[in-house]
């Protein structure tokens, strides 16, 4: 076991517990046949929700991908090594992370569940690990030597290609994390000093002041819209490490704990700008697991998931969050004592209490309205909404578009719309969905998702990113969502339809 793992192994309970007025749930998650004193750790997951870490079970301490229909999958490990740990998923279903064994520590990637090791920088041959895979298959990570000299590298289609320092920099790099356009964040260590560091286009810039405070820092994660999260020294006498989040060129610091003894980590950030990891809570210097919301302040998973607190006897302890997907499901570990004098370490992912929001009402803006009504759209009952367009056989034609409309009953911290859809007509279609953006009175492309239509009813969803409240008008949290279908070749006959079985927002309240 790496000493990254190397923490205590604890013992066996399992609970999901739903709590009246709270915004989350929890569920230990377990490996395959696991023991009493089983270990787990959750360190990643993807917006449809699979989780990627590594659990215990009758094969050994391994890579696990827990599923939502409660599936668990066990990644392959490379040949003679002993265990492997899962670190990153993309939308995919890829896996980035780190086998152990005869070999060492080897940094390993799984594309379409085949285990591929990654290897290391030329000249940093002790270890290496990979943190993070993003959705178009790149992996990052480091590779350090013997003599503590690390590198922070790229990994693509087979090629490894080592990272550049910050100027002066003192042979002390890693990277932690990659958003979708290729963004890396870490840290690069220049003038005896830990500057966390993004690289941008393969060149590194530095993203703390150049004098003042904060003065060291790393990045953890970086999203969509090059937000980093991670932690830094703000000068506070006796403090550690404390939460930051890096928004448009600017550091701030995030909230803690009252009472806090100044140590935390902000680990990931969504695309939506909420940050999830760890702070001292001030009581005997145990750290739970966090929660900040866009503006910084701090919001503790325990409570708002009703977890028990250690109390001598039973209970959790040393959470901490990891890992946040964009509809703000999070995942993470803490101890687990089950009963007096025996505890486990315990991978845990803590789920939002959503509200599902039907559309109350809607406009035909091209096509017309030929069955249903805006009771069709509340239910998947297959009483759907039918909307045509009548046309010239055999010539190209505009789409069918829809806006549905609805009002929320607050203002959400995440948010998505769900569209239960399919053709009337035989033929080949697709149906793209588009938030509307209230601050410019437009349907953001950003929200833009297209997917293909049969005959037979499937599932669509866009998930609002960035700023949420610019999808919700602020007076009357008015929401809007654009639905349009399109043929992708001439069709034959003088019309052809869509059926709208139902349509909705789910929303998740700000705690």
């Amino acid at each position: 076991m790496t000493p990254r793992q190397a923490l205590v192994l604890f013992i066996c309970f399992t609970g999901c517990r739903s709590f009246a007025n709270l915004a989350y749930t929890w569920k230990e998650l377990r490996g395959p046949f696991a023991s009493a004193n089983s270990a787990g750790l959750a360190v990643s997951l993807n917006d449809d929700g699979w989780i990627v870490g590594s659990a215990d079970g009758t094969d050994g301490f391994l890579a696990r991908i827990w599923r939502p229909d409660g599936s668990i999958v066990t990644l392959p490990n490379l040949a003679g090594q002993v265990e492997c740990y899962g670190y990153g998923i993309n939308s995919k279903g890829d896996v980035c992370g780190e086998t152990w064994g005869p070999l060492g520590g080897r940094a390993a990637v799984w594309l379409g569940g085949t285990v591929t090791d990654i290897g290391y920088v030329p000249g940093y041959a002790g270890e290496s690990v990979a943190e993070e895979i993003n959705n178009h298959g790149v992996v990052v990570g480091d590779s350090w030597s013997s003599g503590g000299r690390y590198a922070a590298w790229a990994w693509s289609a087979g090629t490894l290609q080592q990272l550049p320092q910050l100027p002066n920099g003192n042979d002390d790099c890693s990277a932690r994390g990659i958003n979708s356009a290729g963004d890396i964040t870490g840290h690069s260590r220049t003038a005896g000093k830990a500057r966390a560091t993004v690289w941008t286009a393969g060149q590194p810039f530095d993203i703390l002041p150049p004098s003042g405070l904060p003065s060291e820092g790393f990045g953890e994660a970086v999203n969509d819209f090059q937000e980093v999260c991670g932690g830094a020294w703000f000068g506070v006498q006796g403090a550690t490490w404390m939460p930051f989040v890096w928004r448009s060129g600017q550091i701030q610091q995030l909230q803690s704990f009252p009472g806090s003894d100044q140590f935390g980590v902000a680990k990931d950030i969504s695309d939506c700008g909420v940050c999830v990891g760890y702070d001292d809570n001030g009581a005997g210097n145990v750290m739970e697991a966090s929660l900040w919301e866009r503006d910084g302040q701090i919001q503790n998973l325990m409570d708002l998931a009703g977890m028990p607190r250690f109390n001598g006897i039973l209970g959790w302890s040393d959470t901490e969050a990891v890992g946040v997907n964009n509809k703000g499901q999070i995942v993470g570990s803490g101890t687990l004592t089950y009963a007096p004098g025996h505890a486990r370490l315990a991978a845990v992912v803590w789920t939002p209490v959503s509200t599902l929001v039907p559309a109350s009402s809607f406009t035909v803006v091209f096509g017309q309205k030929t069955s249903g009504n805006a009771a069709s759209l509340a239910a998947a009952d297959g009483d759907a909404l039918r909307v045509c367009k009548f046309i010239v056989p055999n010539q190209s034609i505009d789409p069918v578009q829809v806006r549905m409309e609805g009002n929320l009953p607050w203002q959400p911290m995440n948010l998505w719309f769900r569209l239960r859809a399919k053709a009337a007509t035989v033929g080949s279609y697709t149906v793209s969905l588009n938030l509307y953006d209230w601050t410019t009175s437009l349907y953001d492309p950003a929200s833009n998702v297209t997917t293909s239509l049969t005959t037979s009813y499937t599932e669509s969803e866009t998930i609002a990113k960035g700023d949420i409240s610019r999808y919700v008008r602020a007076n009357d949290k008015r929401v809007w969502a654009l639905v349009r279908v399109r043929p992708t070749g001439p069709v034959s006959s003088s019309a052809w339809c869509a059926d709208f079985d139902q349509a909705l927002w789910e929303a998740v309240p700000l705690p």
